[in-house]
């Protein structure tokens, strides 16, 4: 308000002051310009403020460079700790992620284990039951066990009554076999399959003897010496050769025989006059 009053004085006095003396530049002498005191009061008032306002503004440009000066120490101490906590963030997020990989790996061996332990625990179940049926296979084999125990009993008491049975019939049937043995040895059928035998036994031991000496006699030549061995065969079953008598037949060849007499003697003792031929 003041101010407002100033000015309008100062307008009222400038325009009471008519015709000011100018100088030849334009500006107008002081002495000649009039001005009222309230104005000179108005601008002298002016002036202490403006020197107030310019010193408050360099008081606060001093306080505002100051601040600013904090500030920009502020904004280099976030700007440090923004790349620190950028560098921890990166870190941790690195971290995280190999966390979270980590996590993906175990939760895959976790269903994994759950898989298996499912698998596990049907199999355990199926065993249960196979193990129950099992049993139950046992508690019906023990039972059927226990039966064909007491079965076997009965029949091992059955099996030693007829062993005892088995056992005096078979006495009984050796002392009559015994007897019939010792009937059959008393009789003549037995003698005579005795003898049937024996004769068997020296018909093949002679054919052996032959056949040998045969070989022996065609391999070395010597159908006297064969003679010699038939005559020592007879001699020794003391058979009697059809056409000799036993002395004749007991003697050896004469040294002095010749291949009629061989012949002849050889179908004596053979009969077979063809075999005689191969022979000689």
């Amino acid at each position: 308000m003041e101010e407002r009053v100033g000015t309008s004085n100062q307008q009222s006095s400038v325009s009471s002051s008519k015709n000011p003396e100018k100088l030849q530049d334009g500006r107008i002498w002081p002495s000649k310009l009039h001005i009222s005191e309230e104005v000179m009061n108005n601008i002298c008032t002016k002036r202490q403020r403006a020197n107030e306002m310019m010193i408050q503004s360099m008081d606060l440009k001093t306080r505002f460079e100051a601040l600013l000066d904090e500030c920009n120490i502020e904004f280099v101490n976030a700007k440090y700790l923004q790349e620190e906590y950028e560098q921890r963030l990166n870190a941790k997020i690195k971290e995280t992620s190999a966390l979270k990989s980590q996590l993906a790996e175990y939760r895959a061996e976790l269903a994994m284990m759950s898989n298996s332990l499912a698998l596990q625990h049907q199999e355990v179940d199926l065993s249960n039951k196979e193990l129950i049926k099992e049993r139950a296979k046992i508690c019906q084999r023990d039972k059927a066990l226990s039966i064909l125990q007491a079965e076997k009993g009965l029949l091992e008491a059955e099996n030693k009554r007829l062993q005892d049975r088995l056992s005096e019939r078979e006495a009984r049937e050796e002392v009559i076999s015994l007897k019939a043995i010792e009937d059959f040895k008393k009789s003549s059928a037995y003698q005579r399959e005795i003898h049937n035998r024996i004769q068997e036994a020296h018909d093949k031991i002679f054919a052996t003897e032959m056949r040998e000496l045969e070989r022996q006699s065609l391999e070395e030549g010597f159908v006297r010496g064969f003679l010699k061995g038939v005559r020592l065969v007879r001699r020794k079953i003391n058979d009697v050769v059809e056409g000799l008598s036993p002395s004749q037949a007991s003697e050896d060849s004469p040294p002095d025989l010749d291949d009629d007499g061989i012949k002849s003697e050889l179908r004596t003792f053979s009969g077979d006059d063809e075999e005689d031929d191969e022979i000689i």
